[in-house]
């Protein structure tokens, strides 16, 4: 199980990955900045790997209630190091029920560190 306030931190984490963050791009527990919602629409200025992985913090923020990028759009337009930490976070998400969100605590972290 997702902890509280995870969502809201993975969405943010997955946005500062895209490298629209310090474009305004980001997450709050309240949801996504004004500048998300343009990624969404299509209406914010960026590349479709940036669009990408914010496509898929608004998947995680709606649970999976929506269309989700698929396979191949991922496969075929992100970069290695962002399909790596995308896995890394599926299999962390995958834990969750057995560990009470501590992989994913982790997958946190771990994105934390590298962003500095």
């Amino acid at each position: 199980m997702i902890r509280n306030g995870q969502l809201a931190r993975i969405a943010d984490t997955l946005c500062i990955r895209s490298g629209l963050h310090d474009r305004g791009v980001c997450w709050t527990s309240r949801g996504p900045s004004k500048e998300a919602l343009e990624v969404e629409a299509g209406t914010f200025g960026c590349s479709s790997g940036e669009a990408l992985v914010v496509e898929v913090a608004f998947a995680f923020w709606n649970n999976f209630n929506r269309k989700v990028a698929i396979l191949g759009d991922l496969l075929g337009t992100l970069s290695g190091c962002h399909l790596i930490a995308i896995g890394e976070l599926l299999v962390a998400l995958g834990k969750a029920e057995h560990d009470q969100g501590a992989a994913v605590e982790a997958w946190l972290r771990t994105e934390d560190d590298d962003a500095r």
